[in-house]
């Protein structure tokens, strides 16, 4: 197992994470294991399931009496702790390492930091001259290219696909490599 940081959070993970800072000491707020076998984790309730444009289950989430399921068919499946605080992942055998690691990082890492309590933002964010700006949305809804967009016009990237925040007066955004930008909320009520 190796100790990461992700946006100051720290996770030992049986999972290389090879896109995060390894961190040598410190005690983990998240461990993830690695399961030789799908997951029979009983009765489930279905929260959702998610569909590709043909039709296809791309992610399916649902409830168990220990947890939460998410299944990303013929791919991955990761069992999560109602806390968050433990995650772990049975991949299939030609499932890519970095589809795997994506999956993770992208889609299950941010679902774990809600169910701990924080704030788990899907959005990217890039920093003005007069502080951040975050571009929420659904999935496929642009937000990466948006980014992308304003980071060749110059513009420096905050976070793609998810980030962590503190709701108060202002929004504080971390990103993957533990920097923080704090955004002041205008008061408009």
């Amino acid at each position: 197992m190796t100790l990461y940081s992700i946006g100051g959070v720290l996770v030992e993970s049986a999972l290389p994470l090879v896109e995060v800072p390894e961190r040598r000491d410190g005690t983990s707020d998240c461990v993830i294991r690695v399961a030789n076998a799908p997951f029979d984790v009983g009765g489930q309730e279905p929260l959702f399931d998610w569909k590709t444009d043909d039709g296809r289950t791309w992610m399916a989430g649902a409830r168990h009496a220990r947890g939460y399921l998410v299944r990303f068919p013929e791919l991955a499946e990761f069992s999560l702790s109602a806390d968050g605080r433990r995650i772990d992942l049975f991949a299939a055998d030609d499932a890519p390492a970095d589809t795997i690691r994506h999956l993770f990082l992208d889609q299950v890492f941010p679902l774990a930091r809600a169910l701990a309590g924080e704030l788990a933002l899907h959005a990217s964010a890039i920093q003005t001259s007069v502080g951040a700006v975050a571009f929420v949305g659904a999935t496929g809804d642009g937000k990466s290219t948006l980014t992308a967009s304003f980071a060749r016009a110059g513009f420096r990237p905050l976070a793609d696909d998810w980030s962590r925040g503190a709701v108060g007066r202002a929004v504080r955004l971390t990103r993957a490599d533990g920097s923080v930008v704090t955004v002041t909320l205008a008061d408009y009520y």
